[in-house]
Order: structure tokens, then C-alpha cells, then sequence
């Protein structure tokens, strides 16, 4: 099969706002690719010697286009994440092989970007530091492809970062993509990078993306970045509170040494102890935890009252998001008042009906406040009270964090139990529009489960009574 083989560059020009790539060819020759496909199987293998070989009796073969999807060698290589084969390959290349676009539009940064290899990014950006610049079909830096797809490998993020300039045509601070590049970061568990970034172009904070999110969308959807949206075990539980993490919004000592040679350095004498990996994953949680409130407030210092929309505290909300709830409440304290849907679903009841019981204590209280708002007949298709959102069953994550029907049951009378305590006396026998009061509705929607806890009660007791029998046998 003949293939036309060539330099391929991607010129992006602006229009109507936007990057558009134009492709321009030049240096096209017809190429076989039955002769080059040796060297495809080596590159793709990750074979040095073979690839070698292959290379010194076939001059030029380096710029070959050996692929269906005019890949190189370099391409291939770095596509399939052989760090070894790239670094011997880049070393006796022309630094402008290494800008080649392929047929999909990707330089090999781009693909050990997208591969997450920091080896092979050392190596490339070695040789050639303008590749940073190097826009894929997208528009998109090696930076961007890194945070979207390496999520495994913040070291290289940090790396990209702080070696890819902030100039045309890429602009990754300012450009049509900068948005997206701070909310992929915040989506990928890479907060404190995010934080990074907008102390450095404090803009950033209310920037909206292609798809219309903003950084603080992002944050209430994702609550694994914050403590209350994560699930640790008992020891973890345990250990967090004791762990000490310093927020400093800076890139790794190891990826700070290594940016000006473009190769791994040594650890720090100070860093080369190191903690077991639970121990390290949990340091690392607790900073991700602590650099994602912080990013908040930033935020909140760029924000108006008027930005913030229902949907945002409603989602954060859902997810029991208490530390993202109680910063922007402290920015903007009216936010108590603020109704969440069209139901007038305030703070209180959200916390309520979705069993978030550290939300509840934030907005719970004997202030008026909380009085007015305990007091306040839902406005939904059901109506009623706020005791009779704590007398539906309870949304499936937060009923499953309890093991047995019977503890379930026991939780979901506990809950009803505290709740009725808020509702004044004159309230608590209010019916709601199909005409039943909060004890009713109660009932009616945990038949199922106390079903379930009774027969899990008789099968416990029975199975206690055949072990006392089999133990008193045999004394």
C-alpha cells in the first residue's frame, strides 16, 4: 500500500473566536507501507536493536509515515508508551521531526502526554522545547491532553505546567481552552494544580469552558475532592485528623529540579524517607481535600452573589458537599435563604430528605432562622412538612451505609425522631395533599424494610440459638 510520507503541520488560526486548524503538507513522497512495516513491529514492540538496524540501512526512515494514520516511528513508539525507544530515537533525529503531526493530528508529545509518560516528555521537550506550543486537531496543548487523559500522573502534569509557555498559539492561561484546562484538572483530582493556576491568573476562577461549566460547577459535582464527600476506612479515620499538610499551591520539589535539564533528578535528602503507600495515599487525599476548600475561596474572593446559581447549591447539596456548602455560606451568608428548586427546598429540608447529617448541623439550629424554616409548608406536589421528608425512605447511597435491614431501620427512626424535634407541636400532625401525616407516610414507605429487619432479626436469633445449642452438646 503507498502511502504519501511528508512533514505535516497544524497552523491554527483564529476564527469567529475560535482556533481552526488548517493542515498544511509539504515534503510528500510516495511511500510503501509493506517496506517500512520492520520497523512499525519494532516501534510498536518496543525493540531498540531491530529498530536500529532498520534505521541505519534505510536512510531518511525516521520521517517515514509507516502507518495508515501517517504515524512515524517516533509516533508509534510514543503511542505505546516505549520511553526507552523514544529517548534512543529522539537522539538521532532532527529536532523538527519531533513537530511531525500524524494523520489524526497528534505530535509524539501528544501521545506520551495522552500515555501519561513522563520519561518520554523529558526526552521530546529535551530536544525540542517548542513542542509545547504544538496544537493538536482540537486546538489542544500536550498540557491539556495530559490533565484530560494522564489523571494517574500528576508529577507530569506539574512537569507540563511549568514548562509550556504562555505564548501563541497555544495560550494555555488565557486561550479559548484555559477554562477547560482548569475544570479537566478539578475533574481529575488535581485541585491543588487548579489552585496553581488561578492565583497565577486569578481570571480563571469564573472562566466558562466549552460546554458552559465553570470551576465552582465542577467543584460541587465532584465530592471525592473534599472530606465529606469521601469514604475512609477506620484506621484512615482514625489518622486524618493527626496527618499535617501544607497548602502551598507548588509544584513537587522533584518536578521543580527536573524542569530545567528535562531528566529525573534525585530526590531531596529530606524526601527520600518515605511513608508507606496507605499512609501516602491518605497525606495525598487529605492535601487534595484541603487545596480544593482553598481553590473554593478563591473563587468565592472573584464572585458576585448574582453568579451563583440554584442548580450549583443544589448539587452540592445532593452530594453532602458540607465544606463547599459552609464557605460560600460564609462568603454570602444570604445563600441560607437562597431556594434550591422550584419546590422552595431551602437548605434545611435538602439536608433533611437526602440524609446529610453534617449539612443538618450547619443550617440546623434554634436561631429564627431555622425556626421559619422548620415551620414552612413544602411547596411540591406532595406538600406537607419538613418531617415529612424525613419520613421517606432514605435515597439508597446513604441507607446502604448501614449494613443490616434492622440497624437501617433503627437510623430511619433516629432521623425521623431528631427531625420531629425542629417541627413545632402544632405542625406535626399536618397532612400533606394525598392526605396523610408525616407518622403515616413514615409507616406506609418503610413497610418493606421493617419486614426485611424483622426476618433478619428471627434468622439472626435462630442462628444464635444453633450455635448455644452446638456449643452446649458438646461441653
Amino acid at each position: 500500500m503507498a502511502l504519501p510520507s511528508g512533514e505535516i503541520t497544524l497552523d491554527m488560526e483564529p476564527s469567529g473566536g475560535s482556533l481552526q486548524p488548517t493542515i498544511i503538507t509539504h515534503n510528500i513522497v510516495e511511500v510503501n507501507l509493506d517496506d517500512y512495516l520492520p520497523l512499525y513491529r519494532a516501534a510498536s514492540r518496543g525493540n531498540w536493536e531491530e529498530a536500529r538496524k532498520f534505521l541505519d540501512t534505510h536512510p531518511n526512515s525516521e520521517r517515514a509515515r509507516i502507518s495508515n494514520s501517517s504515524m512515524t516511528a517516533l509516533h508509534v513508539a510514543a503511542c505505546e508508551g516505549h520511553s526507552k525507544f523514544v529517548e534512543k530515537l529522539v537522539k538521532r533525529v532532527p529536532a523538527d521531526v519531533l513537530e511531525m503531526l500524524d494523520g489524526i493530528g497528534y505530535t509524539a508529545l501528544h501521545y506520551a502526554a495522552i500515555g501519561g509518560s513522563l520519561r518520554s516528555a523529558k526526552a521530546l521537550l529535551g530536544k525540542n522545547p517548542k513542542l509545547t506550543q504544538c496544537l493538536d486537531s482540537a486546538g489542544r496543548t500536550a498540557l491539556l491532553l495530559a490533565a484530560t487523559f494522564a489523571s494517574e500522573n500528576k508529577e507530569l502534569v506539574w512537569y507540563l505546567l511549568l514548562v509550556t509557555k504562555h505564548e501563541k498559539p497555544g495560550l494555555p492561561s488565557t486561550g479559548p481552552l484555559a477554562a477547560n484546562l482548569v475544570n479537566v484538572l478539578i475533574a481529575s483530582g488535581f485541585p491543588e494544580i487548579s489552585l496553581y493556576l488561578v492565583k497565577e491568573y486569578p481570571n480563571l476562577a469564573t472562566e466558562t469552558d466549552q460546554e458552559d461549566c465553570t470551576p465552582l460547577d465542577v467543584l460541587a459535582r465532584n465530592k471525592s475532592n473534599f472530606l465529606s464527600g469521601s469514604r475512609l476506612g477506620s484506621w484512615e479515620s482514625f489518622i486524618y485528623p493527626f496527618l499535617t499538610v501544607e497548602v502551598d499551591c507548588g509544584p513537587p520539589h522533584s518536578v521543580r529540579a527536573s524542569v530545567a535539564r528535562h531528566e529525573s533528578v534525585q530526590s531531596d535528602p529530606s524526601e527520600q524517607y518515605r511513608a508507606p503507600a496507605g499512609f501516602m495515599r491518605l497525606h495525598d487525599a487529605k492535601l487534595r481535600h484541603h487545596c480544593a476548600v482553598e481553590l473554593l475561596r478563591q473563587i468565592c474572593l472573584q464572585l458576585s452573589q448574582e453568579q451563583i446559581k440554584s442548580d450549583i447549591l443544589k448539587i452540592a447539596a445532593a452530594n453532602g458537599i458540607v465544606e463547599f456548602i459552609r464557605t460560600l455560606v460564609e462568603f454570602f451568608p444570604d445563600l441560607m435563604w437562597f431556594i434550591l428548586s422550584e419546590d422552595r427546598y431551602l437548605l434545611l429540608p435538602f439536608a433533611i430528605e437526602f440524609r446529610h447529617e453534617n449539612l443538618f448541623r450547619i443550617v440546623c439550629g434554634k436561631t429564627a432562622r431555622s425556626k421559619l424554616i422548620a415551620s414552612t409548608l413544602l411547596e411540591s406536589e406532595s406538600g406537607g412538612t419538613i418531617l415529612h421528608l424525613a419520613a421517606k425512605l432514605a435515597p439508597l447511597p446513604q441507607l446502604s451505609s448501614v449494613s443490616c435491614p434492622a440497624l437501617q431501620m433503627q437510623r430511619e427512626l433516629q432521623w425521623f425522631k431528631v427531625v420531629e424535634k425542629l417541627v413545632h407541636p402544632y405542625y406535626k400532625d399536618n397532612q400533606n395533599k394525598k392526605g396523610e401525616t408525616a407518622r403515616e407516610l413514615f409507616t406506609k414507605e418503610h413497610k418493606e424494610l421493617a419486614e426485611r429487619g424483622e426476618k433478619w432479626l428471627k434468622d439472626t436469633s435462630n442462628s444464635c440459638m444453633l450455635v448455644a445449642t452446638l456449643i452446649a452438646t458438646m461441653q
